[in-house]
C-alpha cells in the first residue's frame, strides 16, 4: 500500500508524529512517506509557520493568542488562500499518487480535503491523525469529510464532539510514537542514588506556560 503522510512544522510536535508513524508503517509493510504539505503547496503559508514557530520559541503568550484566533477564525473557512494553492495541490497529488493521504496537522486539513472534493477520478482514502491532546484544540482538527479519525486521548474525542465527530468514524488509539521510546533501557547513572518517586512533567503551548 502506498501511504503519503502529509504534515507542516506547526510546532514540531506534528513533524515528530509524522516520522515516528512513518517509521511504523514501513515496519509493517507499506511504502510510505512524509511530505511537508505547506512547503510544497503553499510558500506564503510556510512563511507564516516560520514565523508562529518563532514567536512560540520566544513568548507562549503568543500560543495563547494563536489558539483564540483557531476558534474564531477555523482553518477549513479560509477558502480564499486553500484557492491560491489549489492547483500546488493537484500537482503534488499527481507525483505521489498516493492510496491513502494521512494529515496530521490541522492547518491542512481543509485545503487537502477541499482539493479532493473538485479531483475528478479515483480519490485516496483520507486519514486525521490528531495530535493535540484536547480542550482548547482547534477545532480544524476534524473534517467530516475524512475517512476516518485517529485521537491521542479521550479528552480530544470529547471536545471534538462538540464540532460533529459524534457521527463520523474515529477512535482513541493514543499518540504516534518513535519504536525506541518504547523499549526497555536501564535508568541513566545520575538517576540510580535517587531515592523516592519520580515526575516528569512535559508540556506544549499553553501547557509548558502554565508549568
Amino acid at each position: 500500500m502506498k501511504i503519503s503522510i502529509f504534515t507542516m512544522n506547526g510546532g514540531h510536535g506534528t513533524i515528530s508524529a509524522s516520522l515516528a508513524l512513518r517509521k511504523y508503517l514501513r515496519s509493517r509493510g507499506a511504502e510510505c512517506s512524509v511530505v511537508d504539505f505547506m512547503k510544497e503547496t503553499n510558500p506564503l503559508g510556510n512563511v507564516l509557520a516560520e514565523i508562529y514557530n518563532s514567536l512560540l520559541r520566544r513568548d507562549l503568550r503568543f500560543a495563547s493568542l494563536y489558539m483564540e484566533l483557531a476558534h474564531r477564525l477555523p482553518f477549513n473557512d479560509f477558502e480564499p488562500a486553500n484557492a491560491l494553492s489549489r492547483n500546488r495541490i493537484l500537482r503534488l497529488l499527481e507525483k505521489v499518487r498516493p492510496e491513502v493521504v494521512v494529515l496530521i496537522c490541522p492547518w491542512i486539513i481543509g485545503p487537502v480535503l477541499q482539493t479532493l472534493r473538485r479531483k475528478g477520478g479515483e480519490k485516496p482514502k483520507v486519514y486525521t491523525v490528531v495530535v493535540d491532546l484536547g480542550r482548547g484544540m482547534t477545532p480544524s482538527w476534524f473534517n467530516p469529510e475524512a475517512d476516518f479519525t485517529s485521537l491521542p486521548t479521550r479528552q480530544a474525542r470529547d471536545f471534538l464532539k462538540r464540532f460533529g465527530l459524534s457521527d463520523h468514524a474515529a477512535a482513541v488509539m493514543g499518540m504516534p510514537l518513535m519504536p525506541e521510546v518504547q523499549a526497555p533501557s536501564s535508568s541513566p547513572e545520575y538517576l540510580q542514588d535517587i531515592k523516592g518517586p519520580l515526575c516528569t512533567v512535559l508540556g506544549g503551548r499553553e501547557g509548558g506556560h502554565n508549568s
